[in-house]
């Protein structure tokens, strides 16, 4: 529940850091966010709970897929309608239930399916529901909108494979030793490519700065890490559904702290949402969350 909250803050911080690029956001983000974790495990120079290989490997990989994450979500907001874009992004609990059957073993029950069903569902309510009131960035093409699409969807399979390389290596390496490699990748690979496509890092007001700091203590330091932590006592679908959670909270947020409105449909679709969660995850016991296998 605190992970799914610390995240749900993202999106009013980004709007106070809206003086910035969203790549230079993410990047930001990610290398603020590496620091908290990065240092403490420098210091003790890896003698608790160092990775071996193949877990450094994974933790590796969990970093570009988190970064391949943000980039192409980020990238569709200048394509397709916002709308489209958390439709499709959204869509990973269906994602990561195929995948934790196919590479875990976990069984998922009918009553997490149906939770997963309706809070997709709910989610893609939500998008129609916004569509009138979105942009699909000025790009008045059908092309731009596939595309922006596709760059959506991608971002929905980088983060499944985010949550399935934290399922793996968290039973088998510290979580801090897990994070500080998994967010060290992320923002080095962000990082690099916010320089490569001269993207703006200076030169903000103080109050941007201050954003970017409370985007890596809160969503990502807490949020984040709270995740990972959740994928060693639950099954990757049960945590997956549980981050669409963000959906309803961010919109709580934005009426209460920016006095963004929240018509009738849009209440609607995210009680919706929350009903799906709620139903999913009242009774976790009955996942069965297979152990992975040591070695």
């Amino acid at each position: 529940m605190l992970a799914v909250f610390a995240v749900s803050t993202a999106a009013i911080l980004i709007r106070g850091a809206s003086a910035a690029p969203p790549l230079t956001i993410a990047a930001y983000r990610l290398v603020l966010g590496a620091l908290l974790f990065v240092f403490p495990v420098f210091v003790s120079r890896g003698r608790s709970g160092r990775p071996d290989r193949r877990t450094l490997l994974v933790a590796v990989l969990a970093g570009v897929f988190l970064a391949g994450h943000f980039a192409t979500w980020i990238a569709s907001l200048a394509y397709t309608s916002v709308a489209s874009s958390i439709a499709l992004v959204t869509a990973h609990p269906l994602v990561v239930a195929l995948g934790s059957r196919l590479l875990f073993g976990e069984r998922v029950t009918r009553r997490v399916w149906a939770g997963i069903g309706v809070g997709v569902a709910g989610v893609v309510a939500l998008a129609f529901v916004d569509h009138g009131a979105s942009d699909p960035a000025g790009s008045g093409t059908h092309a731009h909108a596939l595309l922006g699409d596709l760059l959506a969807f991608a971002g929905c399979i980088f983060v499944a494979g985010y949550f399935f390389c934290g399922r793996w290596a968290r039973d088998r390496v510290s979580l801090v030793s897990y994070v500080a490699v998994a967010y060290g990748t992320a923002a080095v690979a962000l990082l690099a490519l916010a320089l490569v496509t001269a993207q703006p890092m200076v030169g903000f007001p103080p109050e941007t700065f201050a954003a970017f700091l409370l985007l890596a203590l809160v969503p990502q330091g807490v949020g984040h890490t709270l995740v990972n932590r959740s994928l060693r006592a639950f099954p990757a679908p049960i945590v997956s559904l549980a981050i669409l959670g963000e959906v309803p909270l961010s919109t709580l947020m934005a009426w209460a702290l920016l006095g963004e409105s929240v018509p009738p449909a849009r209440l609607a679709a995210v009680c919706v949402i929350v009903l799906a969660v709620a139903v999913a995850v009242a009774e976790p016991s009955r996942i069965r969350r297979s152990p992975a296998p040591v070695g």
